[in-house]
C-alpha cells in the first residue's frame, strides 16, 4: 500500500463533497424540488454517482474489507494489553512477525503482505482501529526492580515511619544516583493507551556517568557530586560545574564502596556540618531512597 498517495495533476477526485452536501443533494431529489441533472450540476456530484446513491448499491463510505475479522482483532489487541502489564511489551516490528506467525499457522496468504509479513501502515490502521492503544517510548528496569510489588512498598514506607519519628527534618537526608547515558536503548512499545510509565524489563549494561543527588528532608540540598567512567580523573572535566561540585572516577562509571565512603566523609559531612552539633551526628538518618 502507498505510504503517502499523490494525486496526478488534472485528474478526477474520487469524491469531493462530503456526507452532508450528498445527503442534502439526495434529499432534493427526492422532494422533488429539482431534478438529478440540475442537483448533479449545482452540487458537483457525478450523476452516476447520485443515481448509485438513491438505488443503494453502494455503501455511504466504500472501504476495503479488513485481513482479520474482529474478534481476531480484539484477540491481538488484548495479547499487546497483557504482554505489557506482564513488563514485556512488543514494538511495531513484533507485532508484525506475531501476526505473521499467526498467518501461517492458520496456513493463510494475504496477498497485500509481502511475505505474509504486514507493513508498517497496516500497524497504524490497526492502531486506529483501536484507540485504547497507543506507541510510547518504555523504561527499562531490572527485572530485580520488577519484582518489587506494592506490598515489599507499603511495608518500607511503614518502617520508615517508626524510624524517623520524633527526628528533626533537617537531620533527616535522602540521597540517590542517577546515571546517564549516550545511548539508554529506549524504544517505542505498542501499550494501552493513557499508560502513565510503560516499562520493558531488561537485563542490560551500558557505560554511564553517575551523579549523586542529596537533601534533607527541611528542603536544603548539598552540591552534586559525579562520577565519571574512566581510568583517570581529567582536570577539564572538572571545570564550569556547579558550585561545590566534587568529581571522581571508576572503571564503569558507577558507584561502589569507596566512592560512597568519600562522598560520605569529604561531601556530605563538611556541607552538613554546620548545620548541626557535631554530638547530634549520632541521631541524623541518611537514607537512600
Amino acid at each position: 500500500m502507498t505510504r503517502k498517495y499523490k494525486r496526478t495533476p488534472g485528474s478526477r477526485k474520487y469524491a469531493d463533497f462530503t456526507a452532508s452536501t450528498l445527503e442534502e443533494c439526495l434529499n432534493a431529489i427526492t422532494s422533488g424540488e429539482m431534478s438529478q441533472k440540475q442537483e448533479a450540476d449545482h452540487y458537483n456530484i457525478n450523476r452516476s454517482t447520485i443515481k448509485r446513491r438513491l438505488k443503494n448499491d453502494l455503501p455511504i463510505k466504500p472501504i476495503r474489507p479488513t485481513v482479520f475479522t474482529s474478534d481476531e482483532g480484539m484477540a491481538f489487541a488484548s495479547h499487546l494489553d497483557k504482554v505489557c502489564d506482564f513488563g514485556f511489551p512488543v514494538d511495531e516490528l513484533d507485532f508484525r512477525y506475531i501476526v505473521k506467525c499467526y498467518l501461517e499457522k492458520q496456513g493463510r496468504s494475504v496477498e497485500f503482505f509481502r511475505n505474509n509479513l504486514p507493513g508498517r501502515d497496516w500497524v497504524k490502521l490497526f492502531m486506529k482501529r483501536h484507540p485504547h492503544l497507543s506507541i510510547r517510548f518504555a523504561n527499562n528496569i531490572k527485572r530485580a526492580r520488577a519484582e518489587i510489588d506494592e506490598t515489599v512498598i507499603t511495608q518500607y514506607v511503614d518502617n520508615l515511619s517508626d524510624l524517623t519519628k520524633d527526628v528533626p527534618p533537617d537531620r533527616i537526608y535522602n540521597y540517590d544516583e542517577t546515571c546517564m547515558s549516550d545511548d539508554p536503548g529506549w524504544s517505542k512499545i505498542i501499550c494501552r493507551r493513557g499508560f502513565k510509565y510503560p516499562e520493558r524489563v531488561i537485563n542490560s549494561t551500558k557505560s554511564t556517568v553517575t551523579v549523586i543527588l542529596c537533601g534533607n528532608a527541611a528542603g536544603s540540598s548539598i552540591p552534586p557530586y559525579i562520577i565519571y567512567k574512566a581510568g583517570h580523573l581529567w582536570t577539564t572535566w572538572a571545570e564550569n560545574g556547579p558550585m561545590g561540585t566534587r568529581y571522581n572516577r571508576s572503571n564503569p562509571g558507577w558507584i561502589d564502596l569507596a566512592i560512597f565512603e568519600e562522598w560520605f566523609t569529604t561531601h556530605l559531612l563538611p556541607v552538613s556540618s554546620s548545620k548541626v552539633e557535631k554530638r547530634l551526628w549520632s541521631e541524623i538518618i541518611c537514607l537512600r531512597i
